[in-house]
């Protein structure tokens, strides 16, 4: 059995995430846990894996914890006004069939993003696109392509300064 959860680091050590618990095999599996932090006590939390009583080998390996307001799902931007460029660690990394792909623009900017496989073919997910000032999530659909390796690379221009960002995340499409 494993159990993931989230709990304050001070006592009285108060359970934030309220999820049951789950089976393991010895098949790799992916697992994802969504917490809900409605009542807490503190800023300061950690992670717990419990594993049970079992004394079998358990491997955990890339652990990815975001911090995911509602409004960046419902309505795909955030009221928020980043004060600078950002491209954030794609999620879920390795993914088996859509990544969720999210940037900060501090203001007003033309913006395009690729995904490119190793052979250097691209696949635009946005080209030239304008933007306003704000927090962004576009998704990428892998269904059509092979495992491997992708980089995504988003380029933007401010339309007020100027400026010109670029930035290169690393993929990983497991099928």
């Amino acid at each position: 059995i494993i159990e993931a959860r989230v709990e304050s680091t001070d006592p009285p050590y108060t359970n934030y995430s309220e999820i049951g618990s789950m089976y393991i095999t010895s098949e790799k599996n992916r697992y994802m846990f969504t917490f809900d932090m409605m009542y807490t006590i503190t800023d300061r939390a950690r992670v717990i894996f419990n594993m049970g009583l079992d004394d079998a080998d358990v491997y955990i390996d890339n652990v990815v914890l975001m911090r995911i307001n509602p409004t960046d799902i419902q309505e795909n931007k955030t009221i928020e006004n980043p004060e600078h460029f950002l491209l954030d660690p794609i999620y879920p990394n390795p993914f088996n069939q859509e990544a969720v792909i999210s940037f900060n623009l501090p203001d007003e900017c033309y913006v395009s993003i690729e995904v490119i496989d190793l052979m250097g073919r691209i696949t635009n997910i946005v080209r030239g696109e304008r933007f306003s000032q704000g927090h962004y999530n576009r998704y990428f659909n892998g269904t059509s392509f092979s495992s491997g390796i992708y980089f995504c690379r988003i380029n933007a221009e401010s339309i007020l300064s100027g400026t010109r960002f670029h930035q290169v995340r690393r993929m990983i499409l497991l099928k």
